[in-house]
Protein backbone atom coordinates (compact mmCIF):
# COMPACT_ATOMS: atom_id res chain seq x y z
CA UNK A 1 0.00 0.00 0.00
CA UNK A 2 1.47 3.47 -0.84
CA UNK A 3 0.10 5.23 2.20
CA UNK A 4 -1.77 3.83 5.33
CA UNK A 5 -2.27 7.68 6.63
CA UNK A 6 -3.83 10.46 4.86
CA UNK A 7 -5.56 13.69 5.61
CA UNK A 8 -7.14 15.68 3.72
CA UNK A 9 -8.35 19.30 3.58
CA UNK A 10 -11.15 20.68 0.92
CA UNK A 11 -11.99 24.54 0.30
CA UNK A 12 -15.24 25.50 1.53
CA UNK A 13 -16.05 25.29 -2.40
CA UNK A 14 -15.60 21.36 -1.80
CA UNK A 15 -11.90 21.56 -3.95
CA UNK A 16 -8.91 19.58 -2.84
CA UNK A 17 -6.29 22.17 -0.89
CA UNK A 18 -4.31 20.37 0.84
CA UNK A 19 -3.00 16.60 1.31
CA UNK A 20 -0.67 15.12 3.78
CA UNK A 21 0.70 11.47 3.86
CA UNK A 22 3.02 8.90 4.98
CA UNK A 23 3.74 6.86 2.33
CA UNK A 24 5.45 3.60 2.78
CA UNK A 25 7.18 3.35 -0.08
CA UNK A 26 9.49 6.42 0.93
CA UNK A 27 10.55 4.73 4.41
CA UNK A 28 7.07 6.97 5.87
CA UNK A 29 9.07 10.21 4.96
CA UNK A 30 5.63 12.35 5.08
CA UNK A 31 4.91 14.98 2.82
CA UNK A 32 2.61 17.64 2.11
CA UNK A 33 0.57 18.60 -0.98
CA UNK A 34 -1.07 22.44 -1.88
CA UNK A 35 -3.63 22.23 -4.99
CA UNK A 36 -4.69 25.70 -5.56
CA UNK A 37 -5.48 27.88 -8.43
CA UNK A 38 -8.89 25.96 -9.92
CA UNK A 39 -9.43 26.78 -13.49
CA UNK A 40 -12.56 25.25 -15.35
CA UNK A 41 -11.00 23.17 -18.18
CA UNK A 42 -14.00 21.78 -20.60
CA UNK A 43 -16.64 21.99 -17.97
CA UNK A 44 -14.02 20.19 -15.44
CA UNK A 45 -12.38 22.69 -12.66
CA UNK A 46 -8.92 21.39 -11.42
CA UNK A 47 -6.15 22.84 -9.52
CA UNK A 48 -3.47 24.58 -11.80
CA UNK A 49 -1.06 24.96 -9.34
CA UNK A 50 0.30 21.63 -7.19
CA UNK A 51 3.44 21.92 -4.88
CA UNK A 52 4.92 19.49 -2.66
CA UNK A 53 7.06 19.93 0.58
CA UNK A 54 8.54 17.81 3.62
CA UNK A 55 6.04 17.50 6.27
CA UNK A 56 7.16 18.61 9.62
CA UNK A 57 5.41 16.09 11.46
CA UNK A 58 6.30 17.94 14.84
CA UNK A 59 3.56 20.91 14.49
CA UNK A 60 1.87 19.83 11.02
CA UNK A 61 3.26 22.45 9.12
CA UNK A 62 4.84 22.50 5.47
CA UNK A 63 8.83 22.93 5.11
CA UNK A 64 8.07 25.62 2.14
CA UNK A 65 11.75 26.35 1.97
CA UNK A 66 12.61 22.00 0.48
CA UNK A 67 9.92 22.18 -2.75
CA UNK A 68 10.20 18.46 -3.44
CA UNK A 69 7.89 18.69 -6.81
CA UNK A 70 5.97 21.57 -8.26
CA UNK A 71 3.68 20.96 -11.19
CA UNK A 72 1.43 23.31 -13.20
CA UNK A 73 -1.04 23.19 -15.26
CA UNK A 74 -1.55 25.65 -18.26
CA UNK A 75 -4.38 23.75 -20.32
CA UNK A 76 -6.12 20.71 -20.26
CA UNK A 77 -7.80 18.80 -23.67
CA UNK A 78 -10.46 16.30 -22.96
CA UNK A 79 -10.99 13.70 -25.78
Amino acid sequence: MHSTRQVFYFWEEGFLQRHDYWPGVLGNNSAVHYFSDYKEFNGIKAATTHRIYPLNDADNTSIKNIVLVSPDISSMKNE
